[in-house]
């Protein structure tokens, strides 16, 4: 279920606005701004990350289906939320270190 359905012209002229003045926000930050450094990360590997995103969702997280009290719901985000950011540590750290690497694991790791 989506929380915006159907997109009203409001939701449109918002996103419209606030999207480019994130990524202008965004690139006006520092490169070496610590904070950015888990999004970079993330950004890394991201087609891995949906994918592994989207095996949790299905098989773990949807067969609750909104079963969970808000408290136990914040919960479960963060840890999935960290999850994601520490497998992007962790395909960093492999990228680096295994050369060589096949052409459909540097596919979904980026390379």
């Amino acid at each position: 279920m989506e929380v915006f359905y159907p997109p009203t012209i409001g939701l449109l002229m918002l996103s419209a606005g606030l999207i480019p003045l994130a990524l202008t926000t965004l690139d006006h930050l520092h490169g070496q701004f610590t904070l950015m450094d888990p999004l970079r990360a993330a950004g890394e590997c991201s087609l891995v990350i949906y994918l592994v995103h989207y095996a949790i969702i299905v098989k773990m997280v949807e067969p609750l289906q909104g079963r969970l009290p808000f408290p136990a719901y914040m919960a479960t985000f963060l840890v999935l939320f960290a999850g994601m950011i520490l497998l992007a540590y962790l395909l960093r750290h492999v990228r680096a270190s295994w050369r060589g690497q096949p052409f459909l694991v540097r596919f979904l790791i980026g390379s």
